[in-house]
Order: structure tokens, then C-alpha cells, then sequence
């Protein structure tokens, strides 16, 4: 509620989506009451009397909706936009509460079953799954530590290599299929070129500039350093074949 209380003025310019965590009636009534735009994704108990004990045990199979329109009116008993409650069989019953979309068939969808609120549910919560791809897609940091604060300060660091990432590609039309491990190369590159390194530093080099290099494709495989398997890179550094999650164990040791 805190959160929503600092959102600006609505004016018809924005739409809040919420996913299951947060969605409620009492969410919906406030931010209806406010003017907000809004589609809520809730539980089976936000509330039970609505959806648990109520649309959900309409719905008996893939593709069943069942809706209802609830007329709201503020303290001073002016008219409020109407609340649609809804209820939707996909792979699971899916509850909705929105004051924008309803239960009618989309043109929108390449599903001609799909209703409109879902339709534009699943567009507005791109963002958000987007972002949890990009997150978990490729593992930068091990979790496991018995810290938590350092847990806490490398997830946030990687929200905000993640977030770089699609500004980047977003920003970039000619680089869209730039990967995440590839954008992080080219940030740990910038920052080796900003220490401005000589050729003859090697003693600085060998301790501090550890990066893999995938070898060309003319050069003969060889066995990593540590744990004998095929390898197709090498260390920049120890110019030794070691693989990039092998690097930790091997390079730390000068």
C-alpha cells in the first residue's frame, strides 16, 4: 500500500499489474478508489467468498471463464469504474480482479479462446518475466555463502548487470541478439582497458587479470588443468587450457 501511495498521477496514463503475491480485493478498492488502472492476478483466498468458494468451482475444464461486474462507489457515493472479478481455466484456475478488461474474446491473441484480460495481463507482465529470465538464465554468482549480506549485495548486482543488458540491446537495434555472457565480457574488457595495463606489467597481469579465451577453431583441443577434461579454453593470463568454472580453483593459487 506504501508503494502504491507514492505512484503519480494516474491521468489514464499507466496500467499497474500485479502477480498473485500481491493481488487482493482490498489492493483493488484502493486503487480504484485512487483512479488507477489496474489488473490483479490473486490467490484463491484474496478472497476465498470470491474465488475458492465461488467462480472457480464453475470452471471444470482448459478454457472455462467465469466472470462477474461489481459495482463500486466512493465514500461521497460517486460512481467508481465497475470491478470485473474473473476466473480462468488455463493449465491451472487463474483468479483476476481489473477495472480496465473484461472477459470478452480478443481479436488480439492468436488463441481465439483467450479472453481479453488475459491477453493483456500476459503483455503487461512481460517485463516482469523478461527480467526473471534474464536473471536465472545464466548463473553469475554462487548463492551458497554463509554471509548474507554477500548474498544480497551479488543479487543486486546481478539485477543491475541484467538491466544494463536489455538497455543495452534496447538501445542498440543492431545488437539484439547480444547474450547476456557476451555483454558481460565486453564490461569486464572496458574495465581491463580502463586500468590502461603494459604489456611488460606481467607480475600486475598474473595476479589480477584472470579472464578465459575460447581458443580458434585451428588450435588443437587440450586436456584443462584441473580437472583433465577437453577444453576449448584457454587462461589469458597463465596461458594454461582450463575451463572458465575451473578458474577459480586454479588461477586463485598465484
Amino acid at each position: 500500500m506504501d508503494f502504491i501511495g507514492d505512484l503519480p498521477q494516474n491521468d489514464g496514463v499507466f496500467t499497474v499489474y500485479v502477480d498473485n503475491w500481491y493481488g487482493s480485493e482490498s489492493l483493488a478498492h484502493y486503487l480504484n478508489s485512487m483512479g488507477v488502472k489496474f489488473v490483479l492476478c490473486c490467490k484463491g483466498n484474496r478472497p476465498t467468498y470470491l474465488f475458492n468458494g465461488g467462480l472457480t468451482s464453475f470452471l471444470s475444464q482448459k478454457g472455462d471463464v467465469k466472470a462477474r461486474y461489481k459495482e463500486m462507489k466512493d465514500e461521497s457515493g460517486n460512481i467508481l469504474p465497475p470491478l470485473v472479478v474473473m476466473s480462468f481455466f488455463d493449465r491451472k484456475k487463474c483468479n483476476f480482479i481489473s477495472n480496465i478488461y473484461g472477459p470478452e474474446i480478443t481479436p488480439l491473441s492468436k488463441d481465439k479462446q483467450r479472453p481479453e484480460l488475459i491477453y493483456f495481463y500476459n503483455y503487461g507482465m512481460g517485463g516482469v518475466d523478461n527480467f526473471d529470465y534474464g536473471l536465472h538464465s545464466y548463473p553469475l554468482f554462487p548463492h551458497r555463502r554463509s554471509k548474507f549480506t554477500r548474498v544480497v549485495f551479488f543479487g543486486l548486482l546481478k539485477m543491475l548487470i541484467v538491466n544494463l543488458w536489455y538497455c543495452y540491446r534496447f538501445s542498440n537495434p543492431n545488437l539484439q541478439n547480444t547474450t547476456q555472457s557476451e555483454f558481460l565480457m565486453k564490461i569486464l574488457e572496458g574495465c581491463v582497458d580502463q586500468l590502461n595495463l603494459k604489456r611488460n606489467d606481467e607480475e600486475f597481469a598474473s595476479r589480477f587479470c584472470h579472464f578465459s579465451r575460447k581458443m580458434a577453431e585451428n588450435e588443437k583441443r587440450l586436456h584443462c588443468v584441473v580437472c583433465r577434461g577437453n577444453t576449448a579454453y584457454k587462461c589469458r593470463s597463465c596461458k594454461v587450457p582450463i575451463h572458465p568454472n575451473c578458474m577459480e580453483r586454479y588461477c586463485n593459487k598465484f
